[in-house]
């Protein structure tokens, strides 16, 4: 009677944790909900949409002045980035990601997913009738996640993969991987007729902020998906995009039209009219702000039982509470219940983080550094 896939279908572990009503009450570590509020100039730029009556659909693909500004500001540098050719804007990156394996996979086709995965990307898959596999990682003292290419090069000689998504900077662990590591798996999935996506999200919530340039990678069976929710604070305005090679954005663009027909015109003219100085300065001040509050958890939790993995990006963390539970679900039902305080088991981002919590750092650091230290005392030995 209704769709087969929603017999397995899971609903979203973080926004079943976060976004109700219920939890407003409580002290909301579970969902990636900026807490930095976003520049005036947005504001000012959504009145003048409404007051000029903006609500008419647009071109699929985006007004032109839109896609010439997200060159603009996210591909200046990138000359084989063509915006009438190479961009699509989108209603958030979850539908980019959705919308670009729809468009370069067939039923049947396996996609690779790198542990630990955005919690999507397995139901987005099987939405589509695809298969995954996982890449798993190997974890050193540090908390530094270490990916063999051997251990990818074995998936492929035994799955028909078709895809792998890179998601850099990776959200839940924060780790950025460099344009070399990018470049190479781009090279092997060509030889095996296959796609590399990016969802590069969290690209300019990078702590270090001369990282640009490792972000540069393009090809042609290179797919980057991304948005300015996070890095903006406006994730409701779900201002997404897709680039990539000239056929993939347009046979992507006819399943838009469609599908979703185009991008909601309010998004679009922010989009038309943002300005770069604006976004640059406001992503700088989030990456400082995010960076700050992982430099506080990592020394929060130094010398104790609960491990947090290093991170260079994103605004969580990703903490080992195995050595004090069952697994990361019995360690957040404890927060919860003895607590008030709601985060997301690591189980929904792959089996090898089963142990894992993972922490939002989207409070202000002052309320942040109290819930760690209220976590320390109370988290029984």
């Amino acid at each position: 009677m209704y769709n087969q896939v929603l017999n397995d279908m899971k609903p979203s572990a973080s926004m079943k944790a976060g976004l109700s009503e219920q939890q407003k009450v409580m002290t909301n570590l579970a969902v990636g909900i900026p807490d930095l509020v976003a520049p005036r100039e947005i504001s000012d730029l959504v009145i003048q949409a409404a007051e000029a009556q903006r609500y008419n659909y647009v071109p699929s693909r985006g007004t032109k002045k839109a896609l010439q500004n997200l060159k603009h500001l996210l591909f200046e540098t990138e000359d084989a980035l063509v915006p009438d050719r190479n961009l699509l804007l989108v209603s958030g990156a979850k539908y980019g990601i959705y919308l670009t394996l729809k468009t370069v996979c067939n039923a049947g086709d396996t996609v690779v997913l790198m542990q630990p995965y955005w919690l999507s990307y397995p139901e987005i898959v099987r939405s589509l009738g695809l298969n995954f596999v996982s890449w798993h990682p190997r974890v050193d003292a540090g908390g530094h996640l270490h990916f063999d290419f051997a251990d990818f090069e074995a998936l492929v000689k035994q799955h028909n993969v078709r895809a792998l998504i890179l998601n850099n900077p990776n959200n839940p662990s924060g780790k950025v991987f460099s344009k070399e590591f990018a470049t190479q798996l781009a090279a092997m999935l060509e030889r095996a007729g296959g796609w590399l996506l990016i969802d590069e999200v969290y690209r300019d919530l990078v702590f270090d902020s001369g990282s640009e340039k490792e972000f540069e990678v393009t090809g042609n069976n290179i797919v980057r998906v991304g948005s300015l929710s996070k890095s903006l604070s406006i994730p409701g305005l779900r201002l997404g995009y897709i680039a990539g090679p000239d056929k993939m954005i347009e046979y992507a663009d006819i399943f838009n039209q469609h599908i979703q027909t185009c991008i909601n015109s309010l998004s679009c003219y922010v989009m038309e009219n943002l300005e770069r100085d604006v976004f640059r300065s406001f992503a700088a001040t989030c990456s400082h702000t995010y960076g700050a509050r992982f430099a506080l958890i990592a020394s929060a939790f130094k010398g104790s039982d609960l491990t947090v993995l290093h991170s260079d990006a994103t605004f969580y963390s990703l903490v080992n509470f195995g050595k004090h539970f069952a697994d990361g679900q019995a360690a957040c039902d404890f927060l919860a219940e003895k607590l008030d305080i709601i985060a997301v088991p690591g189980l929904p981002y792959g089996s090898d983080f089963k142990d894992y919590v993972r922490i939002c750092l989207t409070l202000p650091t002052p309320t942040l550094a109290k819930v760690f230290d209220n976590i320390l005392k109370h988290t029984p030995l």
